[in-house]
């Protein structure tokens, strides 16, 4: 999946989208649920300390 900056911080700050368009409240939700998933790792997570300093265009 592929979430928005804007709906991962959403979703990890639990900010209340209710004021929001129906698709982004979704969005948050899913995005939620993926942030919670004991399986997740962020891609800075999964990458040896040399990879990252590659992907950070060092």
């Amino acid at each position: 999946m592929i979430f928005s900056d804007e709906e991962l911080n959403a979703a990890e700050h639990d900010e209340d989208p209710t004021d929001r368009p129906e698709w982004y409240r979704e969005a948050v939700a899913r995005a939620r649920v993926y942030l919670e998933n004991e399986d997740y790792l962020g891609a800075a997570q999964r990458l040896k300390p040399s990879e990252r300093r590659v992907s950070q265009g060092a």
